[in-house]
C-alpha cells in the first residue's frame, strides 16, 4: 500500500511539465519499489539509474523501517497518513512540525511538495534530542535549513542567499548527509541548489526533519 502511494504521488507530480519524468526510489525500499514499477511494466527509462548508483555507492540507509511522516503538533493538521501538514491557526505565527524518523549515519533524501503558501516556511533538520523550543524556533542553535524566501539558517543564525523564487507545487529535495555532516537542498523545477555544513556540537545526532510554518495557509507534503 505504501509503495502504491509513493508511486501515485510521483505520477501526480509528472502532470507538471517542468518535472522530469523519472522515478525517485524511496530510501530503504529501493529494491521493493523497483520490483513494483517493473511488475507494472513501466519503461526502464523512467527508472532513475543515477539514484541506484548513488544508493549502492554511498550506503543510503533508513534508520527505521517505513517512510518518513510528520509528528502531531499544535495548530497543524496532518492528513494523508501523516504525510501532509497544514497550518490551521487563524492568524500568522510560527509553528514547527517534526519528522518521525531519526538520522545518524548515511545519506537520506526527503522530497517535499510546496502545496500552499510558499512564503515564510523553513525546511531542514534539528537534533531529535534538542529540538527548538518556543517561537520563533528558527533562531535556536539546533536549527539548520532553508526558508523559502531566500534565507539559510545555520546554528540558528540566518543569512540571505541567491535563490530563484519558489512556486506552489514546487518539489524540494532535502539531502541529509550524516557522514559528511552536511545538508543540501534542490528545487527540482528550477534546479537551484544550496549546501551547508552542520556543527554537530550545536546540533548533535540523531537529527530529524524539521518544517517551520508562519503563514496560516502553509501546506506541505512528503512525496
Amino acid at each position: 500500500m505504501q509503495l502504491f502511494k509513493y508511486l501515485l504521488n510521483q505520477l501526480r507530480a509528472w502532470s507538471n511539465p517542468s518535472i522530469k519524468r523519472i522515478f525517485h526510489l524511496p530510501v530503504g525500499s529501493e529494491e521493493s519499489f523497483l520490483e513494483f514499477v517493473r511488475s507494472l511494466q513501466f519503461d526502464e527509462r523512467f527508472i532513475d539509474g543515477e539514484t541506484i548508483t548513488v544508493t549502492s555507492s554511498h550506503n543510503v540507509v533508513q534508520p527505521e523501517q517505513g517512510f518518513e511522516r510528520f509528528r502531531t503538533s499544535p495548530d497543524v493538521r496532518l492528513t494523508d497518513n501523516d504525510r501532509r501538514c497544514e497550518k490551521i491557526s487563524q492568524k500568522n505565527g510560527w509553528q514547527c512540525v517534526f519528522g518521525i524518523l531519526n538520522y545518524s549515519t548515511g545519506i537520506h533524501r526527503i522530497r517535499l511538495k510546496l502545496e500552499k503558501g510558499v512564503m515564510n516556511m523553513l525546511i531542514g533538520i534539528c537534533s531529535q534530542n534538542k529540538p527548538p523550543k518556543d517561537s520563533p524556533f528558527h533562531n535556536k542553535p539546533t536549527t539548520h535549513g532553508w526558508f523559502t524566501h531566500n534565507y539559510v539558517v545555520t546554528n540558528g543564525h540566518g543569512s540571505s542567499i541567491t535563490w530563484p523564487p519558489v512556486k506552489e507545487n514546487d518539489i524540494l529535495e532535502l539531502i541529509i548527509n550524516c557522514d559528511g555532516k552536511s545538508l543540501s537542498i534542490l528545487n527540482e523545477r528550477s534546479q537551484a541548489q544550496n549546501s551547508i555544513q552542520v556543527d554537530i556540537n550545536q546540533a548533535p545526532f540523531p537529527w530529524c526533519l524539521l518544517v517551520i510554518h508562519y503563514s496560516q495557509d502553509n501546506q506541505i507534503s512528503l512525496v
